[in-house]
């Protein structure tokens, strides 16, 4: 027997900046009252939900990103891995969340979280949701090459994103009857004529649209499927970092237009 009043599960994908409509889409669900049992994310995805899961106040995200400054940003952009593995460190990151987030491991969230990473050595998907909790998040974020990747618990692990860009079928395994999938990007490729072909005009567009259809395939899996309005396909946008009102008023209104359906969901269930 069903229990009358369902659980709601939320699957945060992958993004870069993109990933500040998150922090859109948990306000309007906050907004309309939703509570959410169970959350999964993947890189960006991570960082809001894992933000979101250890305060249950999503001004807390929004709070840290106005918060940033060139400073900041380039501060965290100069932690020099020395090629060894990627660009970028990543341990500037991880401790500027040690120092804003009280939750230092898993069992001190308030909301059952899954961060989701790649292991490199195996190609497959590892889910995490037990120990230290910012390793966690810093492994999901950890983007090919542009990061080193992070040896946790005996595992190399790099961005979620690579193997499961919008972690649906994370948030149904936790116990989710209703799980909403935020898929950052069903915008990303764009349709383009070339009159002619070089490889490096190539590469980008190549790897937009494999992110688009592993991402399609996750999001598909979502009975609510939100799709944020946005086309940047940058690595990581880092301008947005500064300010990120477009992207999370885009995230807005992506969850707004979906909100009848979720409340007919929850309503028939």
């Amino acid at each position: 027997m069903k229990p009358n009043k369902p659980k709601i599960g939320l699957a945060l994908g992958s993004g870069g900046s993109r990933g500040l409509a998150h922090i859109g889409v948990i306000e309007v669900l906050e907004k309309n009252g939703i509570t959410i049992d169970y959350i999964a994310g993947s890189s960006a995805g991570a960082v809001i939900g894992g933000i979101y899961s250890a305060t249950k106040d999503i001004k807390v995200a929004r709070e840290l990103i106005s918060s940033n400054t060139w400073r900041k940003i380039f501060d965290f952009l100069t932690d020099f891995a020395g090629f060894n593995g990627g660009i970028i460190n990543g341990k500037k990151m991880a401790d500027f969340l040690r120092k804003n987030l009280a939750a230092k491991d898993f069992k001190n969230l308030l909301i059952p979280f899954c961060a989701v990473a790649t292991d490199i050595e195996t190609g497959e998907t590892e889910i995490i949701n037990t120990g230290d909790f910012v390793s966690a998040l810093q492994a999901s974020f950890s983007i090919p090459v542009l990061f080193k990747p992070l040896r946790r618990e005996g595992k190399l692990l790099v961005d979620g994103g690579l193997s499961q860009p919008v972690p649906v079928q994370v948030v149904k395994k936790m116990g989710a009857d209703i799980v909403i999938g935020v898929n950052l990007d069903h915008y990303l490729h764009q349709p383009k004529k070339y009159k002619t072909v070089h490889i490096p005009s190539l590469i980008g567009p190549l790897l937009d649209i494999a992110r688009f259809h592993l991402a399609e395939k996750d999001s598909n899996l979502a009975d609510i499927i939100v799709t944020p309005h946005i086309h940047d396909n940058t690595l990581l946008g880092i301008e947005h970092f500064l300010d990120g009102k477009d992207f999370m008023e885009e995230g807005q209104k992506a969850m707004q237009k979906k909100m009848k359906e979720l409340k007919q969901f929850i309503t028939q269930f």
